[in-house]
């Protein structure tokens, strides 16, 4: 068991913008959506786990001292990966396609840690419900028409202002979590 924020991004309406691409063209873009994601990351201390399809789990471990200081870096690393993903969108709306957008949802909680599978085969992950209220978080950015949710633990840690957007019923969990957004520019239109 390890203490960790965890990092859980979705691409959105992937089913869609799948649906018009050859499987190299999916890769491709999965590939590059990604990179606006992992070095913002890594260079932030985080470490990424796994890709799942079209979505990424990452963690940035805390200890006792530190979960002020990993929030920051986690944040850092959202801002980054948003801010790599403007460029290669203003491309792609200027050659005539569709721009790419993910959600992210970071939350502070105890996740298992290491490998899970079969005795021939194994993968390296983070489970617990932490991770699946991360998960279910991701899913309320599209709902909302937000970039980014923090759950009330990330936010209390959160040295830049935040603002709650209130509690939601989510699947799987049985006390509906209120969330946070950014006060600083992190709004988008809904939808987006």
């Amino acid at each position: 068991m390890i203490r960790c924020v965890i990092w859980f991004s979705d691409l959105r309406g992937f089913t869609n913008l799948s649906a018009d691409l050859d499987p190299a063209a999916t890769v491709e873009l999965l590939n590059r959506l990604f990179d606006c994601q992992v070095p913002a990351v890594e260079r932030n201390g985080g470490e990424v786990l796994k890709f799942i399809g079209d979505g990424m789990l990452a963690i940035f471990p805390v200890d006792e001292t530190n979960a002020r200081e990993v929030v920051a870096r986690a944040l850092a690393a959202a801002r980054e990966a948003f801010a790599a993903l403007d460029p290669w969108n203003r491309e792609r709306a200027a050659a005539g396609k569709v721009t790419v957008r993910f959600g992210l949802a970071l939350h502070l909680g105890d996740v298992g840690y290491g490998n899970i599978g079969g005795a021939a085969r194994l993968d390296f992950t983070a489970i617990g419900s932490a991770v699946n209220l991360a998960s279910r978080v991701e899913g309320l950015t599209s709902k909302l028409g937000k970039r980014l949710l923090l759950t009330q633990a990330v936010a209390d840690l959160a040295e830049a202002r935040t603002r709650s957007l209130g509690a939601f019923e989510v699947k799987g969990v049985s006390a509906a979590p209120v969330v946070y957004e950014l006060v600083e520019g992190w709004s988008v239109p809904p939808g987006a």
